[in-house]
This record gives structure tokens, C-alpha cells and sequence, in this order.
């Protein structure tokens, strides 16, 4: 191991080749332990004020211009068309399905481009709703991150810090692995102070950069809206003390708000927008906190290829609502385990199950349905993907196998011609078989009209 000084300096070049945007004369140095023979790029010193922001909500690019941020993240890791310019885009590698040797290829172009700088770490993989993984499979998986060749945020575990990432971090040292800083999260009660006290312990511990990739105050006791304790009031007070600190803090090199909607029952008075869309006081306080002035307008009238349509016929096609309506069936929910895209995907449960939507159809047009399949774990046998007429004979008007596998997303593709009656059901249906089927995971469903 040698030890290694990373300078990070504004060069506006490596974030979008947009000229003028950081002025580069302030210098930010820190230690870290590198394994050798490993080369890391110059990052540009940006703002610390970010978002993890999904990229379903049609209008999510102009949410994050307007909260004025320096950083964006996804939760995934493919860059869009729709991001802000003068936005430092990080990709996350969500968990142990969401790189192989062609997703490190793919993020070497976006780091040789100058459009990606960091890499951030698993999320919550001591969750069982989140990325699930064991010490010992993640740091089985952790030097395909490195090969990225950009500088590396550890998991970020449920909480600041817990035995899963000591082991993590003990492994690291031992197996000369890289970790250039520690990933936080953090959702507890209206206290700064005790906050940035654990933050200072994190730091006294593992002594590397910390970043905050979520945080926000949260009433996890709360079973309704109504039951949650803390005031609109109070969490803007919160926010108000804490983020100069944060600024303060030369270890906190990065800090993203987590932007709730204001019907999450547990962080309902921590959302930056209404139910319109509008900046609540809080919103407004952050985007006005250390704002990036040059950040680009939103480009929400762009489609990127990974996003769903807007002339789609589905209703919530990634079931980012958190819940299945308008979606049917037997055996399903909504899950959180390594969405195609953004925070959720559906599910259609062990051994039989379903998930369908009606919807309305032109007479006699054709369709294009595309959706991305996965399997939670190696199924021997397939289903078909079903469309049928809702009303008239109920007559089947396409049949087709299914692609999908448990080592990632399978995109799927398949057209039919609507009959002479105006609703359709699109099903996902798999019956009994031996073996059983595992559960099955389906995400980014669209039916577009074929002009």
C-alpha cells in the first residue's frame, strides 16, 4: 500500500464541457490508502449540496434544477439525457446484480468522457428490503467497483454506522481492497447536534472523507399521517442548524436530503415538495442553501432511451407510486429490491402469481409493449406475457415468452394489434408448476401506440 494525496479542483471540463462554471482556485487535499499499481483521476471540488432524485416522475429533471443542487444520484447508475447541465452526475452500484464486466466497460467510457467522478458503494446492504448482501459477498463483488477507476464510497448501511460496516471495513483493510469515503445515511428525530456528534464519531473511526447520501428527520413510530409527531416547524429548524455545520465539517465532503413525498407517514414533514410539485418552505430553504447558480434548467421534454415514455398507455409502469394501483392480480406487491429504475419494481410472488392492468386501446392500431423482467433467483421454467380483450369474446391477441434470468434485468419486446374492442388487459401470470416458480420482478412496463 502507498499513501497517495488526491487533489480535487474545479474544472468545469470534467463535469459537462460547459466553459466557466467553477473557477478552480480553491485547492481540497486529503490522505487515503491506495493499492498500488492503482491511478485515480483529479476530481473537481464542487458544492456539497446534492439529491437522490429517481428518474420516473416525468418532471424529476426540473425538481432537481430548481432545488439548485451541485450533485445528482439516482440510486442506479445510467446517466440521462435529462440531467441538468452543471450537475456532478454519481452513479451508485445498487447490489449484487448491478455490475459485471460490461457495466464497469460502460462506466470507464462515462469516467474517460469527464461525466462521471465518483462511484458510490451498495445501498443498505444489511437491509432485507434493500441490497441484502452478506460482508463476505460484497467484498467479493468490491474490486469490479474498483476497476471503475474512480474514487469509491463504502455501503451505505441502515444507519450511520453498524457491525456490517465495521466487518466491511475491517475486510477492506485486510484484503487491500479501496474505500475513498464513507457512505451515511441517516432518519432519526429533529437533533442536530446529536447528529453531527455521531458524524464526528464515524469520522474519529474510520478517519476517510463521509458523505450523506440520505438523511432526513423521521417518525418511525407514526401509523398514520396524522400520528407523525414532528412539525413542519420543527425538521426547518433542523435543517437550519444543521447544514452550516455540515459546511463546516471539512471530513463531510458531500450531503443529499431525501426528498419524501408528503403522504410517507414516517417522513411526511420532511418532503422538499407538495403534492403539486411546488417547493414547501423546506424545499425553498435548500434550494436557496449554498445554491448552484449555474445549474442547468430542466429537460423534462427529453426521452432518454432507460425512461418510460410519456405516451405510454400504462399507468405507473414503474410502480414508483410505492403502491400497485391501477395494477391487479393475485400473489404481487411492491417491492424495493434492486429496481430496474429508480426506488421500486413490482413482484409477483413464490410459486403462482400475477400482476395485470386493463387499458384503453385504439381499434385496429398496433402496440409496442416493453417491459424488464427478472427472476429473484434460476427458474428451470418460463411464463408468457398475455394480452387479451377485456370485453367482446375476451379473444387472446398475443402469447409470448418471457426473457428473464436472476443475474440482472432482461429487456423484452413484443408488439399486438388491438381487435375491434377498446380495452385490452396486459397480463404477467404464472401458474403452478414443479419446481416452483421463484418470485419474479417486473419493471419499466410500457404500451406505446406504433404510428
Amino acid at each position: 500500500m502507498q499513501k497517495i494525496i488526491i487533489s480535487i479542483f474545479m474544472i468545469m471540463a470534467a463535469l459537462t464541457g460547459c466553459e466557466g462554471i467553477y473557477s478552480g482556485q480553491e485547492f481540497k487535499i486529503y490522505e487515503h490508502e491506495e493499492p498500488e499499481g492503482s491511478q485515480l483521476p483529479e476530481i473537481p471540488e464542487i458544492g456539497k449540496k446534492g439529491i437522490g432524485k429517481t428518474t420516473k416522475d416525468s418532471d424529476w429533471s426540473s425538481k432537481v434544477s430548481k432545488l439548485k443542487i451541485h450533485w445528482h444520484y439516482t440510486w442506479g447508475n445510467n446517466l440521462s439525457i435529462k440531467e441538468p447541465d452543471n450537475v456532478d452526475y454519481v452513479p451508485m452500484i445498487w447490489g449484487k446484480n448491478s455490475i459485471d464486466e460490461a457495466k464497469v466497460d460502460d462506466l470507464k467510457t462515462l469516467r474517460d468522457e469527464g461525466k462521471i467522478n465518483f462511484l458510490l458503494g451498495f445501498n443498505e446492504p444489511d437491509g432485507e428490503k434493500q441490497s441484502n448482501m452478506t460482508v463476505a459477498e460484497a467484498i467479493e463483488i468490491w474490486p469490479l467497483l474498483e476497476e471503475v477507476g474512480v474514487p469509491l464510497g463504502s455501503p451505505a448501511v441502515v444507519g450511520i454506522d453498524n457491525e456490517w460496516l465495521t466487518e466491511f471495513m475491517a475486510q477492506v483493510d485486510a484484503n487491500g481492497l479501496r474505500v475513498d469515503f464513507i457512505c451515511v445515511h441517516k432518519y432519526g428525530g429533529p437533533n442536530a447536534q446529536g447528529f453531527l456528534n455521531k458524524l464526528d464519531e464515524v469520522y474519529a473511526k474510520y478517519g476517510l472523507p463521509i458523505w450523506i447520501t440520505e438523511f432526513g428527520v423521521g417518525d418511525w413510530k407514526a401509523t398514520t399521517l396524522e400520528e407523525h409527531k414532528y412539525t413542519p416547524e420543527q425538521v426547518l429548524a433542523f435543517m437550519q442548524e444543521l447544514l452550516p455545520e455540515l459546511e463546516d465539517r471539512s471530513y463531510i465532503h458531500r450531503y443529499a436530503w431525501f426528498p419524501a413525498e408528503q403522504d410517507h407517514i414516517a417522513l411526511k414533514t420532511s418532503a422538499l415538495w407538495d403534492a403539486e410539485g411546488v417547493l414547501t418552505p423546506l424545499g425553498e430553504f435548500y434550494a436557496n442553501f449554498e445554491p448552484n447558480d449555474l445549474i442547468g434548467p430542466g429537460k423534462d421534454d427529453l426521452v432518454g432511451p432507460d425512461e418510460l415514455n410519456p405516451n405510454s398507455i400504462v399507468v405507473n409502469g414503474g410502480f414508483e407510486s410505492g403502491v400497485l394501483d391501477p395494477w391487479q392480480g393475485f400473489k404481487n406487491g411492491v417491492s424495493e429490491i434492486e429496481p430496474y429504475a429508480g426506488l421500486y419494481c413490482g413482484n409477483i410472488r413464490k410459486k403462482d402469481g400475477s400482476l395485470y392492468q386493463v387499458v384503453e386501446v385504439e381499434p385496429g392500431a398496433t402496440y409496442e409493449i416493453t417491459f424488464y423482467g427478472q427472476w429473484a433467483e434460476y427458474s428451470e421454467n418460463t411464463f408468457n406475457v398475455v394480452v387479451k380483450e377485456e370485453t367482446g369474446d375476451k379473444a387472446i391477441l398475443l402469447k409470448e415468452p418471457i426473457e428473464a434470468n436472476e443475474n440482472g434485468w432482461t429487456k423484452n419486446q413484443v408488439t399486438f394489434t388491438a381487435s375491434q374492442e377498446t380495452q385490452v388487459r396486459l397480463v404477467w401470470y404464472k401458474g403452478k408448476l414443479k419446481p416452483a416458480f421463484p418470485p419474479f420482478y417486473l419493471d419499466n412496463v410500457e404500451c406505446v401506440k406504433v404510428e
